[in-house]
């Protein structure tokens, strides 16, 4: 989750973060637990976000680009046999 690109977002459309919780019916302190990562934010707390916001690019704020070890494929040795962990 890229917080820094939401918080620009809801600075441009001028949307405090008080006014976010609210309109997601959650306290002030829940969304900033959700902002700095403690807790994630739910989907339909997401999808009411980006019509909020009006978000041209919801992806690069909600999904992060990188992938972790666990989901990457395992790498092959040059015989085509799968490394072993």
């Amino acid at each position: 989750m890229n917080i820094e690109m939401l918080r620009k977002e809801m600075y441009g459309k001028r949307i405090p973060v008080t006014q976010l919780a609210k309109e997601l019916e959650i306290s002030v302190n829940a969304l900033y637990n959700r902002l700095n990562g403690k807790t994630e934010f739910k989907r339909n707390e997401i999808a009411k976000i980006i019509e909020l916001l009006n978000l041209e690019n919801p992806m690069a704020i909600f999904f992060d680009a990188k992938v972790s070890k666990r989901t990457q494929r395992p790498k092959r040795h040059k015989g085509g046999n799968y490394a072993k962990h």
